[in-house]
């Protein structure tokens, strides 16, 4: 397929995500690794233990490769792509109280996703996606009891009952309605049907969602355009928070330079009463971004801010 001819292609778009408490235990356990007395390595890996327990650990890699073209009617878009993610989190105990060893919670998804969209006017636009998705999910407490029975056969455990998996068809629906000025007001409706489990943690709900934004351009050296949007998303409260402004959040993108072999652009934003801020640079084919954001792993927000790294690496044209 061809970009003159109205086509995008992305042949990797991979997505890397930590958090702060993961990196430390990773940098901390490669420190105990190059301990070569086994007697300090011992002690080092039980100090290591102790640093981190009751800190939560996450990990998430996520692919969407895709193809996306205009159609021969150029106000209709087509886009069909293969979606794999992994989203991991864990936390250790002591073990000698009711929340054991170790409490891990994840979810693995895998499918097709297939969109469309449809411009009927130069100022509004609708359209439309189906997803069909693979998952599996686990939400587990693992005590010294528990891990003791199945110490010959955990891999067996976590997969026939640890692990909870299925199918789920969802869809997503959006109109946007261009206003004056550069201003667009938008509307979606995400995962229609709910992806997983209803009674488990990992389960994802539909939710409602209103957008506002604003695009200029510029002919400057160093400024070719600006964006910035501010959100509200769940506006049933699908995932019951209390806090309202976990729902809302926003951003401005500055595009710095755009030309045929590079392009570069710098972001800040909000996100759950935290700051998210990042950059992304394309060479040709290739396109790098960094973003960091926090996530509230507490029962309220601002308890416990859970600071996140997100690299994203594309390949496409």
């Amino acid at each position: 397929m061809r970009v003159e001819d109205g086509a995008e292609v992305k042949l990797i778009n991979l997505s890397i995500s930590t958090n702060s408490d993961a990196i430390d235990l990773i940098q901390d356990g490669l420190d105990v690794q190059d301990i070569d007395d086994k007697n300090e390595q011992t002690l080092a890996t039980i100090d290591l233990i102790n640093k981190h327990l009751g800190e939560n650990n996450h990990f998430e890699v996520s692919n969407f490769s895709y193809i996306a073209k205009k159609l021969k009617n150029k106000n209709v878009n087509f886009s069909i792509g293969a979606l794999t993610s992994l989203n991991l989190d864990f936390v250790a105990h002591r073990g000698f109280a009711t929340n054991g060893v170790i409490d891990v919670q994840g979810i693995i998804v895998g499918g097709i996703v297939a969109g469309m969209s449809y411009v009927y006017t130069n100022k509004i636009a609708f359209g439309g996606g189906v997803k069909y998705l693979k998952y599996g999910s686990m939400q587990e407490n693992f005590t010294i009891g528990k891990l003791l029975e199945h110490k010959d056969d955990l891999d067996t455990y976590l997969q026939d009952e640890a692990l909870k998996d299925g199918y789920s068809l969802v869809f997503d629906l959006g109109t946007m309605y261009k206003l004056k000025n550069g201003i667009q007001v938008g509307f979606s409706a995400l995962n229609l049907g709910g992806i997983g489990k209803k009674d488990h943690i990992t389960y994802i709900p539909e939710t409602y969602n209103l957008g506002l934004g604003y695009i200029k351009k510029y002919k400057k050296k160093f400024l070719k355009e600006l964006r910035a949007g501010i959100d509200y998303v769940d506006l049933t409260n699908e995932y019951n928070r209390d806090d309202k402004m976990e729902n809302l959040r926003g951003g401005l993108e500055l595009l710095i330079w755009n030309n045929t072999l590079t392009t570069f652009s710098t972001s800040v934003g909000f996100y759950k009463g935290e700051y998210t801020a990042g950059f992304s640079a394309r060479l040709t084919v290739v396109e790098i971004s960094f973003t960091t954001y926090a996530e509230e792993v507490g029962h309220y927000l601002g308890q416990q801010t859970d600071r996140r790294y997100l690299v994203n690496v594309t390949i496409g044209w």
